[in-house]
């Protein structure tokens, strides 16, 4: 199973119990599908770079989870077909390598850390 990270934007004028029913209705497509959520955020309203759909703000919620495959696929499909999401994105997250880095001597030398 690969991990994934799948951030939507929510119209701002939907009630705010509308936000969790349907950040809960895609945690649960995900869970459904046999993946596992590992970090659920919901970032609230923020304005937007430019206009979505004559809309200046959209109300973020961010899923960071492990699923086969097929899961996105199916989460993407539903998602282009709610149109109460202004924009969503998916992508396959990446493990950060845990080692140290090394430090260079003429860096320390330079007084930086």
């Amino acid at each position: 199973m690969q991990t994934y990270e799948t951030t939507l934007i929510l119209s701002p004028i939907l009630p705010e119990a509308d936000w969790e029913a349907k950040a809960a209705k895609y945690a649960g497509l995900i869970t459904s599908g046999g993946g596992e959520i590992k970090k659920k955020e919901t970032w609230g309203i923020r304005k937007l770079a430019y206009p979505i759909r004559h809309r200046a703000q959209g109300y973020y919620v961010f899923f960071q989870y492990q699923a086969p495959g097929e899961v996105p696929r199916e989460l993407d499909r539903n998602i282009r077909l709610d149109e109460d999401v202004l924009r969503h994105l998916t992508v396959v997250s990446k493990r950060v390598p845990t080692r140290p880095v090394p430090e260079h001597p003429e860096m320390q030398a330079k007084g930086v850390e």
